[in-house]
């Protein structure tokens, strides 16, 4: 189903991430790792290369624009386009509010929402010059939902990433960009 169509997925160096990196290269997708942590991403890269895939790692730290930016113009620049976007990367802190710092909320909303939005735009901006549509799944959690306590920042920022993903569908709808999220659990 994925032949030859080119995705990139955030945090594909463990986790979510990875395993959505091996099914899709087993679906026949080019696949971009995109991750932060060189070690994990090149060897998930590799692996698939390994099993027959095609892959290559790309250095992205999703909490920089310019990092998100950097490494859609290298997908599109080594495979030619942009198909699929998969927004998985997350980090998770815990603090009650009254003991967590401005510094920790900022760095969750930037890592786990910012991000997204980062990752949609520069998405969005390819897909809709190629004019042939495609896919954006953004990776919430049933946090958003359901929380625990010392995870308000995590549950905010996926429950503004579940709100912001709806809107964005229907911008993107009319043009065949298909939106969706994705809400896993523990």
């Amino acid at each position: 189903r994925l032949k030859n169509k080119v995705a990139i997925i955030t945090g594909a160096g463990a986790g979510i991430g990875k395993a959505c990196a091996e099914v899709f290269a087993g679906e026949g997708a080019k696949v971009v790792i995109a991750a932060r942590r060189a070690e994990n991403g090149q060897e998930t890269a590799d692996a698939i290369n390994a099993a027959g895939g095609e892959a290559i790692f790309v250095m992205c730290d999703v909490a920089s624009e310019q990092d998100v930016a950097a490494a859609v113009a290298e997908t599109v620049q080594t495979f030619g386009g942009l198909d699929v976007m998969v927004n998985n990367a997350a980090i998770v802190r815990k603090a009650r509010v009254d003991k967590m710092s401005t510094e920790m909320w900022n760095m969750m909303m930037t890592n786990n929402l910012s991000s997204v939005f980062f990752g949609c735009r520069e998405a969005a901006k390819v897909m809709l010059k190629q004019e042939r549509g495609g896919s954006i799944i953004n990776i919430s959690s049933v946090h958003a939902q359901v929380s625990y306590p010392g995870g308000s920042a995590y549950a905010a920022a996926k429950g503004g990433l579940e709100a912001f993903s709806k809107t964005f569908a229907l911008e993107m709808g009319p043009f065949g960009i298909r939106v969706n999220c994705l809400a896993p659990g523990a």
